[in-house]
């Protein structure tokens, strides 16, 4: 961190900078880039207040909003096919 703020204050002076260490630079972005989206992350998932677990299905629906009326099965297709099962040496 040290060599990153003297080199912002040696930049700041117009003087040039001889050695940079550009690994320690990497690493020291990098630790920053991750503490402000942490911080971001934290923000973001502390306005998540809506979202609750319920104990039963009866909880995710209105009164009133679902009724049923009739007790039948309706099925668009009914036709059955029977095939005998052959035991072949092929399958493993």
């Amino acid at each position: 961190m040290n060599v990153l703020l003297n080199i912002v204050v040696l930049a700041s002076f117009g003087e040039k900078i001889a050695a940079v260490n550009y690994k320690t630079i990497i690493i020291a972005s990098l630790v920053i880039a991750l503490i402000v989206g942490f911080i971001r992350m934290m923000i973001l998932k502390g306005q998540l207040t809506s979202v609750h677990k319920s104990e039963s299905a009866a909880d995710y629906t209105r009164d009133k909003s679902f009724r049923v009326d009739t007790k039948r099965d309706l099925f668009l297709y009914s036709k059955t096919e029977k095939k005998e099962k052959t035991n072949s040496g092929d399958a493993k």
